[in-house]
């Protein structure tokens, strides 16, 4: 089976632009036919290359093809099928005994970004609108919580590489994946899957929730006097914040300040809204910004947004100055450069504020952004005024060079807590997907990489510091390992899983010492329960993944084995 998705090549929705309108403040223009999904991105959304969802998911089961699309399916299938010889796909289509409804059914489950993109497309098209469920605006707020089997606390006795008190304890976060699965040991998600999936719940909320504000903006323009005409704009302050009224929270409040579309010109359209929320006592506030342009053979663009919280009572940070505040501002670039290449950079961190009056649609004015108007990530609080700071989870880039109907290819995630870090911690991640089979498959590689204000080798993965906080400690030792999981998921899994077993699938075991082994004098929590047994961690040799062939370093390696820098990271 083969599980397809409507694109922009799937849909062309037409609308008659008019001058002027209610609610449209224009300098001038003549009419002219403006395509929606020529306005707007068609198949974009954020996710984990592991995060999956179910068929008949909330979203999903929204997402009824219909039969000419389905026929269109199936029929560019036959001709797929027979021009590359493929005869399991053809015996497939052809077989008479198999209803076509039943043929391109899907699996058990779905990518969740496709799953999202193709939602984002009906909201576009005005054949669904977005309510509580499907656009929680409290997802705006998230904060990142890390999956159980990454970074616990680790207890430990007499560590080798030096004296501590006994017991001590090294701080979360700070030792990787430290167990196979996430939860049960025998069930539970594979560590990587779930620990991706927890680093971007935070960002693909923000991200993809503002696609699909965005998406209804459209659709609430093509409903009333159109998409503005070149070199125009066109208010929707009263019917945005009619539909913000009736996806709210129970208890809350909102207040539009602003919402407004921007035709640039040269296939060029600008979004904007800016949003304040009320449940007292917070006062919480969201801005966005979207500029979209349509290319030959596809489309570029860049999503910017901001959230903060400004309440009465909100205590400064610590690392802000006396009556500053947090907000969260994250930027997304993109470029479709053909059906089945979509690239993108994604980037998030912490910056001060004095007041909601600080959120101006110009970010450049109050954040520190780069050429390309993404957030920049060399730009700290100690080198700049608008620069990022480490309270709220610091720094994080998400990037990704895919195909959009499938999710195979590569992505790449870092994230730096500490502004003074030595070091950011990164996966690297190759995604693969069989269409015969419909099975999928990654390889997840994990270790340090150089902190965010390096200015060489961003995207490089390297070794795993195994004694990251511990006594004695070591950054630059120079063992070359790193850790790895081989994941695969079939089309009738409900789950990711190791597709042979834990020894040659999961590398991840080592000691948090220097040398990533521990001698029979020390003792750890290798189990991550929070005790220590009699015996529990002394001579532990680690299993960690390594060099091979006459490779010279870690991304040497993970290159061997298909994994590709991003191109836009």
């Amino acid at each position: 089976m083969k599980i397809f998705y409507l694109t922009s090549s799937a849909v062309a929705l037409s609308v008659l632009v008019a001058c002027g309108g209610s609610g449209s403040s224009t300098t001038s223009s003549t009419s002219s036919s403006v395509s929606a999904t020529d306005a707007y991105p068609t198949g974009l959304a954020v996710a984990s290359p592991s995060s999956v969802v179910i068929s008949g998911s909330s979203v999903v089961a929204g997402l009824d093809i219909p039969f000419q699309q389905r026929f269109g399916d199936w029929w560019g299938q036959l001709l797929n099928a027979l021009t590359n010889g493929d005869a399991h796909q053809l015996a497939r289509v052809l077989n008479p005994f198999i209803p076509i409804a039943t043929a391109y059914a899907a699996p058990t489950k779905v990518l969740e970004s496709q799953n999202v993109s193709t939602y984002i497309q009906k909201v576009l098209r005005g054949e669904s609108t977005p309510d509580a469920t499907t656009l929680p605006l409290n997802g705006f707020f998230k904060s990142y919580t890390a999956a159980s089997c990454y970074g616990p606390q680790v207890a430990y006795l007499n560590h080798n590489d030096g004296a501590d008190a006994n017991p001590a304890i090294l701080p979360g976060g700070d030792v990787g994946m430290w167990l196979d699965r996430n939860g049960d040991q025998t069930t539970g998600t594979p560590c990587a899957a779930a620990q991706l999936n927890a680093l971007m719940d935070p960002i693909k909320s923000r991200a993809n929730a503002s696609l699909m504000l965005g998406a209804r903006m459209v659709a609430l323009a093509v409903s009333g006097s159109g998409l503005p005409t070149t070199n125009s704009s066109s208010s929707l302050t009263t019917s945005f914040q009619s539909f913000i009224n009736g996806i709210l929270p129970s208890g809350t409040t909102a207040d539009v300040t602003l919402a407004g579309i921007t035709n640039n010109g040269s296939d060029s359209f600008t979004y904007q809204w800016r949003v304040k929320f009320t449940k007292a006592p917070k006062e919480m506030w969201l801005l966005v910004n979207l500029t979209h342009q349509k290319t030959t053979s596809g489309y570029t663009g860049l999503l910017q947004y901001a959230t903060s919280e400004l309440s009465a009572n909100t205590q400064a940070t610590a690392q802000c100055a006396t009556s500053k505040k947090l907000a969260v501002v994250g930027t997304m670039r993109y470029n479709k450069s053909s059906s089945t290449q979509l690239d993108f950079s994604a980037r998030e961190a912490p910056y001060c504020i004095t007041a909601s009056s600080d959120l101006v649609t110009d970010f450049a004015t109050w954040v520190s952004v780069d050429s390309n108007k993404e957030l920049d990530n060399t730009k700290t609080t100690n080198t700049d005024s608008k620069g990022w700071h480490q309270d709220g989870g610091g720094f994080k880039r998400f990037a990704a060079s895919f195909n959009p109907d499938t999710g195979a290819g590569n992505y790449l995630f870092a994230w730096q807590a500490g502004i003074g870090d030595p070091n950011s911690r990164m996966f690297a991640v190759n995604s693969a997907y069989n269409s015969s089979s419909e099975a999928r498959t990654l390889k997840a590689f994990f270790g340090f990489a150089p902190n965010m204000a390096a200015t060489s080798n961003q995207s490089q993965l390297g070794e795993l510091i195994c004694n990251w906080a511990g006594p004695g400690n070591n950054k630059t030792v120079g063992h070359k390992r790193f850790q790895s999981q081989l994941l695969s998921l079939t089309s009738t899994a409900t789950d990711w899983s190791f597709p042979t077993n834990l020894a040659t699938d999961s590398k991840i075991r080592f000691a948090p010492t220097n040398s990533c082994n521990s001698t029979g004098a020390m003792n750890f929590d290798v189990d991550a329960s929070g005790s220590l047994a009699a015996g529990e961690g002394a001579a532990v040799t680690n299993s960690l993944d390594g060099l091979t062939g006459t490779n010279a370093s870690v991304f040497d390696e993970i290159k061997s084995r298909g994994f590709s820098a991003p191109s836009m990271y």
